[in-house]
């Protein structure tokens, strides 16, 4: 029997926020396309193979007109391919921080927390 018991630790929303992925020397600007304080999943159009280590840079709106940006280390948990009909290569990547401080926790959180209940 399958269960639809929520196994993540933290709540996750569908947002859409500006996103910036390093891997070595190269930059991918995308935008998330669901987030939680500990992990994000977006898409981008080049393959990061699983347990690739990225740096990550957030942005989200913080009040009227304002914007929090919240930078940690990442690894890439799970890559799907997403070919296009016209051919292109693009790829749906879930992303784990593994090292974020707990005061950008905390922002990103209540971010998700906020919005989530604007959901409701």
């Amino acid at each position: 029997m399958l269960s639809n018991v929520e196994k993540r630790k933290h709540k996750r929303i569908e947002s859409r926020l500006p996103l910036k992925l390093r891997e070595g020397d190269f930059d991918f600007i995308t935008e998330t396309k669901n987030v939680s304080c500990s992990g994000a999943y977006c898409e981008v159009t080049r393959y990061l193979p699983p347990l690739t280590k990225i740096d990550i840079t957030l942005v989200f709106p913080k009040g009227e007109g304002e914007t929090e940006a919240v930078s940690c280390k990442g690894i890439v948990v799970r890559t799907d391919h997403m070919p296009l009909s016209n051919g292109t290569n693009h790829y749906c990547v879930a992303i784990y921080f593994s090292d974020i401080n707990k005061s950008d926790m905390s922002k990103l959180n209540h971010f998700v927390e906020a919005h989530s209940a604007n959901l409701n």
